[in-house]
């Protein structure tokens, strides 16, 4: 069922001042299917849409423009270009070891003594200090467990993601 005129003003209110689809779509009373069937009988409905979801990302953008202009403000340029084009600006994690491939290095130069020293003694002597080592460094190093996450999400969680799901390369909602 689609959409009433006073759901559509709703959603286009809420999307102006930042709300995702879907917590729209539950604020108003609808499912994200019925909110889909209105933007395709409406276009212009959902241009309205659209236009109104880009409103705030102007107008953020806009105060980090305006904060950037004063030279002791520097870090609202950084944090823009860092956004704007990421492969290029954005912090890279540094090239190193995680824990779990220390320890399987490890366990791969063990297996190796283990077939090339045939002195039970000193093949022993030679695990036990590759151990040793290995404790002092995942200590001393402070190694991530996990390889670090890639993608453009924030440093410190998740990016809300609002969306249907992607079908031939197109955003079920922005069709």
């Amino acid at each position: 069922m689609p959409l009433t005129s006073q759901q559509q003003r709703e959603l286009k209110l809420l999307a102006s001042i930042g709300c995702d689809r879907q917590t729209g779509c539950h604020y108003v009373g609808a499912t994200p299917a019925a909110l889909l069937e209105t933007m395709r009988a409406r276009p212009e409905f959902a241009a309205e849409l659209l236009r109104a979801e880009a409103t705030p990302e102007v107008m953020h953008m806009r105060v980090v423009n305006d904060a950037a202009k004063d030279v002791k403000n520097w870090r609202a340029s950084v944090w823009w270009l860092e956004r704007r084009a990421p492969e290029r600006f954005a912090r890279r994690p540094l090239p190193g070891l995680t824990l779990h491939e220390l320890q399987a290095a490890i366990e791969h130069v063990a297996a190796a003594i283990v077939e090339e020293i045939g002195d039970a003694t000193l093949r022993r002597r030679v695990q036990e200090r590759l151990a040793g080592i290995a404790t002092e460094l995942s200590g001393a190093y402070e190694l991530p467990v996990d390889p670090p996450a890639t993608g453009r999400g924030e440093q410190s969680g998740e990016t809300a993601d609002d969306s249907l799901p992607n079908q031939n390369g197109r955003d079920a909602w922005r069709e």
